[in-house]
């Protein structure tokens, strides 16, 4: 009995020993995402709390963080084009983009 508790707990210190810990959802940010918003197929905006943006062109396989600005938290966003947006967020907080994202004020 005290064999298989031996074995029971040299397996288990072994595996929690070599544990690695990353991000996995909402990835890459770390903070609460509240919308999204595709202008076509593959590319797509994601706000979110403390001001987050996070834009993919990949249909969400990988995604990019986008300077906003602002730590407000972010609500909903939209566009008209693959260029010009808007998010909006509390206490009034509004930012536009006209280069798909790159810049936000």
């Amino acid at each position: 009995m005290k064999k298989i508790f031996l074995l029971i707990s040299l397996v288990f210190i072994f595996s929690s020993a070599n544990a690695q810990w990353f991000w996995q959802n909402p990835q890459p940010q770390g903070h609460t995402l509240n919308d999204i918003y595709f202008t076509s197929p593959n590319t797509g905006w994601s706000v979110g709390n403390y001001g987050s943006i996070i834009k993919t062109s990949d249909f969400g396989t990988t995604w990019d963080i986008q300077v906003s600005g602002t730590t407000t938290h972010l609500k909903s966003i939209s566009f008209w084009d693959m260029n010009t947006g808007v998010a909006v967020g509390e206490n009034g907080t509004a930012l536009r983009t006209t280069n798909g994202g790159t810049n936000w004020t």
